[in-house]
């Protein structure tokens, strides 16, 4: 279950109550984004209530615009509307989730045209893309609280190898798609994808510049990630889809235990020094460079530093 499904699970699909805007439309995000800006949207308390007959939206980056519809109520009843957190991310899943997917001929990234949904309640949510860039990214990122991660020079290994496969099948103009599963029962385990619509065009060379930017282009930053690991991500356009799915946790995250349990993946502590707790990827990052390059496992606030044991 990805993440749009278990945020909109009991949401619906694309039925009499709602209406699609379709993988023909020029505007579309990726799905990672779109549900993000709903968790965003849904998370803000001033979303969630409204007077009789006006309108609530938000735009995100100026590329999607989420809305809420608040109607008028039958019955002579003069009361402002009020929804739940959960209720306005159940209801904004068929204009998501429940648009654009399983077309592996139109839409083999599976990016979402939008669309609008109207509750039995009569509220009507609208998601609408505002922008059609060729290419939509989403990184995982270390502050994801994904576990799985790689090193970049064992994902660029693969990346070459899965675009080489991938362009010898892309042939005939049909639609398509390769995958493999790399390193399997090792820390550095990954399965690794591309899709195509009909008619693309594929070369290795134009699949290897595209999917390295979910390796050169993800997960930068000199301090939390001093030795680049790579969470892995999703690039997509309406006739090219790449994933990259890093898949073995590297070290396991305790609480308790006591100084030496650093080296076996435990830590006495993930506070920072703001006081604030450090997400537990950042910990494990700084734990797998302790068994990786050599680090003293106690040294990981020093190595990366914002962090302190406590």
């Amino acid at each position: 279950m990805n993440q749009a499904q278990q945020i909109f699970v009991g949401g619906g699909t694309n039925g009499p109550n709602s209406k699609c805007n379709g993988v023909s439309t020029n505007t579309y995000a990726a799905e990672a984004a779109v549900t993000q800006a709903v968790k965003d949207f849904c998370s803000d308390q001033g979303n969630l209530h409204g007077n009789q007959d006006t309108t609530t939206f938000k735009s995100f980056d100026n590329k999607i615009k989420l809305t809420i519809y608040w109607p008028t109520k039958s019955g002579g009843d003069f009361s402002n509307w009020d929804i739940s957190t959960d209720e306005c991310q159940k209801d904004f899943g068929p204009t998501v989730s429940g648009c654009d997917g399983n077309d592996a001929v139109h839409n083999p990234a599976d990016l979402k045209h939008g669309g609008v949904y109207r509750s039995d309640a009569g509220l009507k949510y609208t998601y609408q893309p505002l922008k059609g860039d060729p290419f939509e990214k989403s990184c995982n990122g270390w502050d994801s609280g994904q576990k799985a991660f790689m090193k970049p020079d064992i994902l660029k290994q693969k990346v070459l190898d899965v675009c080489a496969h991938a362009a010898q099948f892309a042939t005939g103009g049909k639609e398509g798609q390769y995958s493999n599963s790399y390193n399997s029962n090792t820390d550095d385990a990954a399965f690794l994808k591309v899709a195509w619509a009909a008619g693309t065009s594929l070369s290795a060379d134009n699949c290897v510049n595209d999917m390295s930017e979910l390796n050169s282009g993800c997960d930068g930053d000199p301090i939390l990630n001093q030795f680049d690991f790579k969470w892995g991500g999703e690039k997509g356009s309406p006739s090219l889809f790449y994933q990259v799915s890093p898949l073995t946790s590297r070290m396991p995250i305790t609480s308790g235990g006591n100084s030496g349990d650093a080296g076996n993946g435990r830590s006495r502590g993930t506070t920072g020094k703001d006081g604030k707790t450090i997400d537990k990827a950042v910990l494990q990052m700084c734990l797998a460079g302790y068994g990786d390059q050599g680090w003293d496992g106690l040294d990981c606030a020093g190595k990366l530093s914002t962090m302190v044991w406590v």
